[in-house]
Order: structure tokens, then sequence, then C-alpha cells
């Protein structure tokens, strides 16, 4: 079964906001790891690629258009938003650290 070829934006606004609580709730998981490993950068982008595996294989079962998406860009893009979510993470910890110590 392959989706109509039209644009709709209602499925556009579907996608949009399930991409967008899937990010945050990928994030949230990923920072709640970071805090309690210290962890080596190449197992940031091993998460991305278990993120890789369930979305594009896991879900794929539910939402048969998202093996349409996979390829290279798909993984590299899932790679480096691990690297960005765990890098932001410790900033945050890091000035977190600082503000509560009196450090500027």
């Amino acid at each position: 079964m392959h989706p109509p070829a039209t644009f709709d934006p209602g499925v556009v606004q579907v996608a949009t906001l399930l991409h967008f609580l899937l990010s945050i709730i990928y994030a949230a998981s990923l920072a709640s790891i970071a805090a309690f490993l210290k962890v080596v950068p190449i197992i940031w982008v091993g998460f991305g690629l278990t993120l890789y595996l369930v979305n594009l294989y896991g879900f794929t079962e539910l939402f048969p258009w998202f093996a349409r998406t996979r390829g290279c860009i798909t993984l590299i893009a899932d790679g480096v938003f691990s690297v960005v979510v765990i890098l932001v993470y410790q900033w945050l910890n890091v000035n977190s650290v600082r503000s509560e110590s009196g450090v500027h």
C-alpha cells in the first residue's frame, strides 16, 4: 500500500508532531543514560544506530512507508542526533554546575 502522491497538510502536521514527540522521548532517554554512565563518543553514535534500527525496521511494521526512508542519510542523521543530544546535555550539565557553584 502506497501513500497518496498529493500533499495533505493534516498528514504533514501529524507526521511533524510525531517526529518531535519521538525526538523528545529519544533525547530524554539518551540524557538519562548519559547521567549514569560516562560513555565514550562512539557509544553516542551507537545510540543513533539503535534509533535507526528501531525506527526504520521496528516501526516499519506499524508504518510501512518508513521503509522508503532507509538509507545512509537517515543513518547519519540519527548518529548526528545522538551526538548533538549528548553534547547539549553535557553543556547544560556543566553550566548548571557552574551556576550552582557561583562560577561564571
